[in-house]
């Protein structure tokens, strides 16, 4: 499981309360559909449209620099990596806990111990 941030002011940014309610519901889906998959911020057209037909909201966030809409129908969130681990990171620290879990769980120290 991954996690996106989401800061305890995120509610109150003036970007997120002008884009609405409404808006701000598909912003966080989107959000979480990209920490879910890896993605570092792009959200393909197919799963554009199934989280959302709302174009309106797309339009908010769109006009609030929330998002990007590129010709493809597809959705980039520009920021996103500022906020939020890449993929290339979170497949490195599950490789590392994977082989120090056949360690023990732990990583090896200077040779000294166990």
């Amino acid at each position: 499981m991954t996690w996106v941030k989401i800061d305890d002011t995120f509610w109150m940014n003036p970007k997120v309360v002008m884009a609405g309610e409404a808006a701000t519901g598909v912003f966080v889906r989107l959000l979480a559909y990209c920490g879910c998959y890896l993605t570092d911020g792009l959200v393909p057209a197919p799963m554009v449209d199934a989280i959302t037909r709302n174009r309106k909201a797309l339009d908010a966030l769109e006009e609030r620099g929330l998002i990007e809409r590129l010709e493809s129908g597809s959705v980039l969130i520009p920021k996103y990596l500022e906020y939020n681990r890449s993929k290339a990171e979170i497949e490195e620290d599950r490789e590392l806990r994977r082989r120090n879990g056949s360690k023990g769980g732990r990583p090896r120290g200077n040779g000294t111990g166990p």
